[in-house]
């Protein structure tokens, strides 16, 4: 029995024709072990019980495929043969022909469900380009070595393969220049179809071509003597740097980065994990085009556009009294120790916090500094205090429990927003074209900076 995602999505050999039980069976097969309560967010995230559909989908799964998911605590693992997984093992350990031969066609091609939430959505766009495009790169080389041998024709038979992948992205402007070296070098049909979509194509010789392809170089170094392949105008060319906090998941930046991706395929894209204190001083520096960021923003030489708002949820330590409510009341963390990002990581996010928290009438006597959630998260599981979290942010350490947050008919809830931002007069091409595609795809009732 093997659980057959490349092509199409089915299971070989046994019988279970549920669209979200094959997708479930999918993730795990190739995500790995996961926590029931992410998967509960991630498949269900509309459900009323979230986890109650999930159990559902779990007993109808053992019913039509027994041992097909083996549960261990609170963490899931398929334990059923999958081809993407078989494909991606054979592509780490090094076996190009194998791999690529089991590229079937685009990962969960054709799969739709009018219910998956977003980030369910987004990961099967971005496994199904990843997947891909490794194939692609493995064809690639493959290719690359067959012509190093003399064998031009091989060479461009598979970067045929390579070009007109099924499920991948448009190729990069490195791998542009790899297939037409192989489609040259081995004087292939389809060298001019791909001549026809380029706008200022290098027209290498065949001579040249195979020159290049039998010397040993790397990559890079193959071309570096020939003309070189060169774009369209400014936003195709163009470099495009952009910040995130590396906590913020909502779903519109994974889907404006594919888009982008789809609509500009030669940009050149660069990304850097900053937190957002330091994304609004390179913003102002100039070494960034456009971040993603926690509100609020202080001065004016930030523009900015809010994309989402999510609500704060207590994070407590499983042995905490508090632990055993299903819903904290605001003013029972009076009195506690919080744990919290240092103040120099986001200042006016620090200050909006605490004086949040004084106004609701919750004053801790200590506080404790992490910058990043997972270290927060060390902290609360040795019992030092509790600390603010959000819902969308991955799953914690064991002996940590999520409680919503219960407010007073007085009291102000305790939300984070987030935004894109970017420089008030100063925008390029590449990031004016982003921010369009970003404020697309934002939530309904963002506000504006």
């Amino acid at each position: 029995m093997i659980l057959q995602t490349l092509g199409k999505l089915e299971l070989r050999g046994g019988v279970c024709t549920r669209s979200k039980s094959l997708l479930l069976l999918s993730y795990l097969a190739v995500e790995g072990r996961q926590e029931r309560a992410h998967l509960a967010r991630l498949f269900f995230r509309g459900a009323v019980n979230p986890l109650g559909s999930l159990r559902t989908t779990l007993h109808r799964l053992r019913d039509e495929v027994p041992g097909a998911v083996q549960v261990d605590g609170t963490r899931l693992r398929a334990t059923i043969a999958c081809d993407a997984q078989h494909l991606l093992s054979r592509l780490d350990a090094g076996d190009l022909s194998g791999a690529t031969a089991l590229y079937t066609g685009a990962f969960l091609a054709g799969v739709h469900l009018p219910d998956w939430s977003e980030p369910l959505e987004n990961w099967v766009y971005a496994r199904r380009a990843t997947i891909a495009r490794r194939v692609r790169g493995s064809l690639l080389r493959l290719g690359e070595q067959a012509a190093a041998q003399g064998d031009f024709n091989a060479g461009a038979d598979l970067a045929e393969r390579a070009c007109w992948l099924a499920g991948g992205p448009a190729p990069n402007i490195e791998e542009l220049e790899r297939l037409l070296l192989l489609l040259t070098a081995g004087q292939s049909v389809m060298l001019g179809q791909l001549q026809s979509d380029l706008t200022d194509d290098p027209h290498w010789s065949v001579a040249e071509a195979q020159r290049a392809l039998s010397a040993s170089l790397p990559v890079q170094a193959r071309t570096a003597a020939l003309p070189r392949l060169r774009t369209a105008g400014p936003l195709e060319a163009g470099d495009l740097v952009l910040g995130t906090t590396g906590f913020l998941n909502h779903a519109v930046v994974p889907a404006a980065l594919r888009r982008y991706a789809e609509r500009y395929p030669l940009a050149r894209l660069t990304f850097k994990e900053l937190f957002s204190s330091a994304q609004l001083q390179a913003l102002t520096d100039g070494t960034l085009d456009v971040g993603f960021v926690t509100l609020p923003i202080e001065g004016d030489q930030i523009a900015w556009e809010q994309l989402w708002r999510e609500a704060y949820v207590a994070l407590l330590p499983a042995k905490h009294p508090l632990a055993r409510l299903r819903e904290v009341p605001l003013r029972a963390l009076d009195g506690e120790v919080m744990v919290i990002h240092p103040r120099q990581v986001h200042p006016p996010l620090y200050d909006h916090v605490l004086k949040l928290l004084k106004h609701n009438g919750v004053v801790p006597p200590q506080l404790l500094e992490g910058a990043g959630p997972q270290t927060r998260n060390q902290f609360v599981a040795g019992g030092f205090g509790y600390t603010l979290a959000l819902p969308s942010w991955p799953a914690e350490l064991p002996g940590l429990v999520r409680r919503p947050i219960r407010y007073a008919a007085h009291q102000r809830p305790m939300v984070m927003d987030g935004a894109v931002a970017w420089h008030r007069t100063r925008v390029s091409a590449p990031a004016s074209a982003f921010i369009d595609i970003v404020l697309a795809l934002r939530t309904q009732g963002a506000g504006r900076g």
